[in-house]
């Protein structure tokens, strides 16, 4: 362009040069330096200007990471790394790239995405920040492809793309899961089997049988000690199990303590209001929630019989177990919702569980673990993680860790004896007796009568109420439009399955919470039933013979109009938000954390009574509160990450748990779920919404952190310590299940790690890769003289991570590194300081 000619430096003629010469992109990218460059073309005084633009030209550097989730689905990480400099006249504020990943060879598009590279997210990574990635599943068929390409192209700038291989040749897939747990065809139990008048009355306005899934684990939860692992869908009364396994201890170990580790607090809540209600009063018990909004002080801990709490307070109470009492006085922990482990909070409880089962074993004193989730495709490793099956305990620690000393590169030169930190140390804090279950073993299955008698992990279809699921599709590159493409559909989903029963429609934030509830109620204005979600009697203020009677909402068989006091404690009137006050005279209530607290109650009330028959909520209501419906609609399954600055999708857990608030067992023969997605993974929701994923590990990416907390705890002290450690953990119990997932390479050909992947083009010799000045802190390369067992590379892995979370620990100044016989010295930098602190005013 003419007119750009000055701005940028280089002349017409120049350019002209470099095409009649034949020399683009990838020619100039082969030259070293201006001065080649000028040569070329024969101008040698404009080959800094165009070595400036070539700087300049947007490139996006691609490295793959695969993760095997399930032997069909993969899931894949693209660490997109900006190699140009960003100039604010060429680039804007914004360049949109298109990324897809294809399989050449069947013409087959897997994924395909928009990706927005800000200039907010350009500067946080050359100040150091990490490189904008993006995460996404595939599907993955066997025999493996040889290879898929990932490709990214820019939506602005002619011939600014590149490519990455994606090999396969050392991803290893997971092992085959067994199958689910069958629901045998037995008589439901009456309450009278509890046999004792005082249970039986906390459920005497609820039922007069337990359903199916508690009655064949009935045996297993109130007459045995027995851990147990209980998976089965939402709604299925795992509630009522975990109340079962505490009558249990009540009963057969009276005095001591039950835990519950829930991992939001709105389900504390939940569980600190039914039980607080109910349970504690009647049976004489005290309950006590600790979480961070509730502290306790030593004495109500000490009396309590019930610990209400969240991992992450339970993690912080429970480090020095040895100094408190009431943690040693545990004897019932019950985790809800333990499917959670692979979140980005699942390091934390797997943890604590850790820690509770370490206690366990050093105090003699038996702890109970009872685990309530989802359907499950790897239940296996988690009963053996809980201690579910029968252990022979071997004379030392179930992992091999050698006792020669390993040198930590960039401390002291290797060849110093004073460079080592040694695995010596003759008894460590954290010895494991207990060995992981076939810990050492890819893919092979349990034997048949291996199977522990407290496993139960149903299919996801076993549920007391049937769930009819409807997947719809919808077309739309933008989020907010495609967003309110939705509203009409749900209205009109709401007229054809639940027309006078409760509806439930989750969204992904406020601001929907408040658009979707409005368009909701100008569709029903628009057909002339404005009223029709208002299930209760309107009286008049003037006479009250002039009532408006509205439908009632359970049909005319329940139908129970509220009193007027119960009226008038859901006037719309006491709303204080507006846009709640405005919707509740329609029979539509909101729920979402930015409403006050009497606000949310009142939504709650009004739903559950019957007053509104809809009720419009952010995701995390899901969880928190329960309000179960006829009809559940999912409004979209993205929300805005505010890390990644883009629309992700919400994991297939918490999709499962909003639709299995569908169906009322005490009013529906059937339940319905409407699940509204991007058109481009209706393929995707249909294919894998029922099929069980596997629970992985959280911890690697956080161990840095845990460790840094034992070490303060005094409970690691040495590399055999934190070895010892992890193998309490359900990181180790996984790690040799699947070893891809973690980055393990197990095949025959070359011991480095890392799980399969690509690498992408190096067509440009200015390679900006940010991590490449960590060179010469990694870690010491173990060079095998043979090819490595798997179990030896289970423990080269794990080392490898202990020494470089304990560097990364060093080097952040949180701990120190003797190199003498000790290794790890509990030192923290404010004692340090503190400490030298005080050495100068001894010499003052």
């Amino acid at each position: 362009n003419n007119n750009n000619n000055s701005s940028c430096g280089v002349s017409h003629e120049a350019f002209s040069r470099l095409e009649d010469a034949g020399i683009f992109l990838e020619e100039l990218e082969d030259l070293h330096g201006a001065k080649e460059i000028g040569q070329a073309i024969r101008m040698p005084h404009v080959g800094g200007a165009i070595q400036q633009l070539l700087r300049s030209f947007p490139h996006l550097d691609i490295a793959v990471q695969l993760q095997p989730i399930t032997r069909t689905i993969l899931r894949v990480t693209l660490t997109l790394t900006p190699a140009f400099h960003w100039i604010d006249r060429y680039h804007g504020g914004q360049l949109g790239w298109s990324l897809w990943v294809e399989d050449s060879e069947n013409e087959h598009i897997y994924h395909a995405e928009t990706f927005l590279l800000t200039k907010k997210l350009f500067m946080e990574f050359k100040d150091g920040g990490p490189a904008p990635s993006i995460s996404f599943t595939t599907p993955i068929f066997e025999p493996l492809p040889p290879q898929y390409i990932a490709r990214c192209v820019s939506n602005d700038w002619l011939g600014a793309s590149s490519s990455a291989v994606v090999t396969f040749n050392h991803l290893t897939l997971p092992g085959r899961t067994r199958p689910h747990t069958e629901l045998l065809d037995l008589d439901p139990l009456p309450r009278s089997a509890l046999r004792n008048p005082l249970y039986e009355s906390l459920y005497e306005h609820q039922f007069s049988h337990f359903n199916p899934i508690q009655t064949q684990a009935f045996h297993a939860l109130y007459h045995s000690d027995a851990n147990v692992l209980l998976g089965a869908p939402t709604g299925s009364g795992k509630t009522v199990s975990a109340e079962l396994a505490m009558m249990r201890l009540f009963t057969a170990h009276p005095g001591m303590k039950v835990v519950y580790v829930a991992p939001l607090k709105a389900l504390v809540r939940e569980r600190v209001e039914g039980w607080g209600e109910k349970m504690a009063p009647r049976l004489g018990l005290k309950l006590v929630e600790l979480t961070g909004d509730f502290t306790p002080d030593l004495k109500a801990l000490m009396a309590a019989d019930i610990i209400i709490t969240t991992p992450e307070k339970w993690d912080g109470t429970s480090r020095q177990w040895q100094a408190r009492g009431y943690v040693r006085g545990v004897g019932l922990v019950i985790m809800d919702e333990i499917h959670l482990l692979g979140s980005q909070r699942g390091a934390t409880l797997e943890v604590i569980v850790s820690r509770m089962r370490h206690v366990a074993h050093v105090t003699k004193r038996p702890v109970r673990f009872v685990g309530l989730s989802t359907a499950l495709a790897n239940a296996e490793d988690l009963a053996s993680w809980l201690g579910l099956f029968d252990q022979k305990e071997p004379s030392s620690s179930s992992l091999a860790v050698s006792s020669k000393p390993l040198t930590l590169s960039g401390l002291t030169p290797a060849a110093s004896t004073a460079a080592v930190v040694t695995a010596t140390t003759t008894s460590s804090a954290f010895s494991n007796p207990i060995k992981a279950h076939n810990p050492c073993v890819v893919g092979q299955e349990l034997e048949e009568e291996s199977l522990a008698p407290g496993l139960f992990n149903f299919k996801p279809s076993v549920r007391p109420v049937p769930l009819e699921a409807h997947i719809q599709g919808y077309p739309g590159k933008f989020y907010c439009p495609r967003m309110n493409s939705m509203n009409k559909p749900a209205y009109a989903a709401i007229q054809t399955h639940s027309p006078t029963k409760p509806v439930l429609v989750f969204v992904s934030s406020r601001r929907q919470v408040r658009l979707t509830a409005l368009d909701l109620i100008k569709h029903a204005a628009s057909d002339g039933r404005p009223t029709q979600w208002i299930h209760a009697p309107i009286p008049s203020s003037s006479d009250p013979s002039t009532a408006t009677v509205i439908t009632p909402l359970y049909g005319a068989a329940d139908a129970t109009f509220l009193s007027a006091s119960a009226l008038a404690a859901i006037d719309p009137a006491l709303a204080r938000d507006p846009v709640l006050r405005h919707c509740l005279q329609f029979g539509v209530a909101l729920h979402h954390a930015g409403l006050v607290e009497a606000d949310r109650k009142l939504s709650e009330k009004a739903f559950n009574s019957g007053y509104a028959q809809v009720l419009v909520a952010t995701s995390t209501l899901a969880w928190g509160v329960n309000t179960p419906a006829h009809l559940v609609i999912i409004k979209g399954t993205e929300y805005f990450d505010a890390a990644t600055q883009g629309y992700v999708d919400f994991p297939i857990t918490d999709v499962l748990q909003m639709m299995g608030r569908a169906g009322r067992p005490q009013f529906d023969k059937r339940g319905v779920a409407v699940v509204m997605v991007h058109e481009p993974k209706k393929q995707f929701y249909k294919r894998f919404l029922y099929e069980p994923f596997p629970v992985e590990s959280s911890l690697p990416g956080q161990v840095a952190d845990h460790f840094n907390a034992e070490i303060v705890a005094e409970t690691i002290g040495s590399e055999r310590d934190a070895m010892d450690y992890l193998t309490w953990t359900y990181f180790y119990r996984r790690l040799s299940q699947n070893p891809s997932y973690y980055g393990l390479t197990i095949g025959d050909e070359g011991d480095g790690e890392g799980g399969g992947g690509g690498e992408g083009d190096e067509r440009r010799g200015n390679n900006h890769n940010h991590n490449n000045h960590n060179n010469s802190n990694q870690l010491t390369s173990l060079k095998p003289t043979r090819p490595l067992t798997l179990e030896e590379k289970v423990e080269r892995h794990l080392r490898n991570l202990v020494i470089e979370s304990i560097r990364a620990l060093e080097r952040d100044g949180c701990v120190e590194v003797s190199l003498v016989d000790e290794g790890v010295k509990r030192e923290r930098l404010q004692r340090r300081q503190d400490r030298e602190k005080a050495r100068k005013e001894r010499e003052r």
